[in-house]
């Protein structure tokens, strides 16, 4: 299997999950149904005063199992995420993992650990999309989000996690059909979580 999602064609059945640990099931009960998984599995932005730095993993660095129908990604190791103008630090990206599996129970999983800079860092992280060769009927398509975030205080200043866009709006957004920009919100999650200093 290639990942070949999100090309011309556009897929008529897909699911995508973003930000920290995420897991997005998508169940088809019907015959065999197998998904292909986009070309970006992960990708992260990291915005602050510092400037903005980015990283993206592609299909081709991760396993697929053609056997089981799953895919699998690990970050190497700890990347640091530089301003591609000024060079000045933003954010660390810890570890990630991505697992996917595309048979008839459609599973995306997304782990990471990040460290924000010495300002208020805003982070987008995406997973992969899946999409599917056919309409999935609606009596058998259904759907599962959840998400569980932890946030740590290094400095003992205080420290808040939110969702972009009107408080409450969640930090979690899970979409079908489509990325954030261009599908249809499934749901959004964990509406906000604050450390107090100390």
């Amino acid at each position: 299997m290639r990942s070949r999602c999100g090309g011309a064609r556009k897929p008529s059945a897909s699911a995508s999950a973003a930000l920290v640990v995420a897991l997005v099931t998508v169940a088809v009960v019907d015959a065999p149904t197998y998904a292909q998984v986009s070309e970006a599995i992960f990708t992260i932005q990291a915005t602050n005063d510092s400037g903005g730095g980015s990283y993206v993993a592609t299909f081709d660095d991760g396993i697929w199992d053609p056997e089981q129908h799953t895919f699998d990604w690990a970050l190497p190791g700890q990347v640091d995420l530089y301003d591609e103008v000024t060079s000045e630090w933003v954010a660390s990206l810890l570890g990630a993992t991505v697992f996917v599996r595309t048979a008839q129970v459609g599973e995306i999983e997304l782990n990471i650990g990040v460290i924000s800079g010495d300002s208020l860092t805003t982070f987008v992280v995406g997973s992969p999309l899946m999409c599917f060769s056919s309409t999935i009927p609606e009596t058998f398509a259904q759907g599962r989000a959840t998400a569980s975030l932890t946030l740590t205080d290094g400095l003992g200043d205080g420290a808040t996690l939110t969702g972009l866009g009107p408080v409450g709006s969640g930090a979690y957004r899970s979409y079908y059909n489509g990325y954030l920009s261009e599908g249809t919100r499934f749901t959004h999650l964990v509406g906000l979580i604050s450390v107090g200093p100390g």
